[in-house]
């Protein structure tokens, strides 16, 4: 495990966790550090680290709008 950057509602950090599955494929996940050492209030789900990354590119603003955000604020 490793710690990851960014205070959770519990004030606990995220750290990435790697899951095995009965066939022995390993999955990262982000999870409370607070639910996983028993501390906290365990309501923060863990998160597939993939998962967490599409949803940052699906959320992300584009080049093209950025530039013209930017262009209609200097004008």
């Amino acid at each position: 495990m490793r710690k990851y950057a960014g205070p959770q509602s519990c004030g606990s950090r995220l750290v990435i966790c790697h899951a095995r599955n009965g066939q022995g494929g390993v999955y990262p996940y982000f999870v409370c550090s607070g639910r996983h050492g028993g501390k906290g209030d365990r309501t923060r789900q863990a998160m597939l680290i993939e998962d967490v990354e599409h949803l940052i590119e699906a959320i992300q603003v584009g080049a093209e709008t950025r530039q013209n955000v930017v262009h209609r604020h200097l004008d």
